[in-house]
């Protein structure tokens, strides 16, 4: 009887273990853990098994991108200059110029001397002559008056700022051309001196 409740006995403690507190709080810390590594690897597994696409572009940004371009200007064509045709009086029938700069100065007084000097002094008429205003014709140089009109004599009253030659009562050539600079015409209307020294230069300018 005896060794058969021992039998029994030894066949419980095979069995069943009984466990102090300490081996229950382990073994459980034990379990958590285990389970939490085992919810790891199957989120692991899952993020592993989602394939991305191989030809996805990351988007970079190149140091150009920030400098502003400019759009390229395109240069207005050129208009072709058109010239002005000369302004003057007259029938330039002898090619007589009468150049008078009335670009300072112009008065009846000025005019009524030229008109005397002309018809008077001279003997001409309109029609020999061209009588040309600098101040009409501000977009020409003596130079170009001298060839348009294809003068072979000229009297120049007040030679233009930039004018090579300005020394009054002289003869000077300008392309073939006889030119005879003479001061402004206000200047001579109170002076007789200036005058007489004008008429010399004159005769000898038609003597010729």
């Amino acid at each position: 009887m005896t060794n058969e409740i021992e039998n029994i006995i030894d066949l419980f403690d095979e069995m069943y273990v009984f466990e102090t507190k300490e081996e229950l709080a382990a073994k459980e810390t034990s379990d958590v853990e285990s389970k939490s590594l085992e919810h790891f690897d199957k989120n692991k597994s899952i993020v592993s098994e989602i394939e991305f696409p191989s030809n996805t572009q990351v988007p970079t940004i190149q140091n150009e991108s920030f400098v502003e371009t400019q759009p390229e200007l395109t240069s207005p064509q050129k208009e072709s200059l058109v010239q002005i045709p000369l302004n003057y009086s007259g029938a330039n029938k002898r090619h007589i110029a009468i150049i008078y700069n009335d670009i300072f100065n112009d008065s009846r007084e000025n005019v009524g001397m030229l008109s005397d000097l002309i018809t008077k002094g001279l003997k001409f008429s309109m029609d020999d002559l061209a009588i040309v205003r600098l101040s009409k014709n501000q977009n020409y140089t003596i130079e170009q008056i001298l060839e348009q009109l294809k003068t072979k004599k000229a009297i120049l009253f007040g030679a233009p700022e930039g004018f090579q030659h300005q020394i009054v009562h002289q003869i000077i050539e300008i392309n073939s051309n006889q030119v005879l600079v003479a001061d402004f015409v206000h200047l001579y209307l109170n002076n007789k001196e200036s005058k007489g020294q004008l008429w010399t230069s004159i005769k000898t300018l038609f003597a010729s």
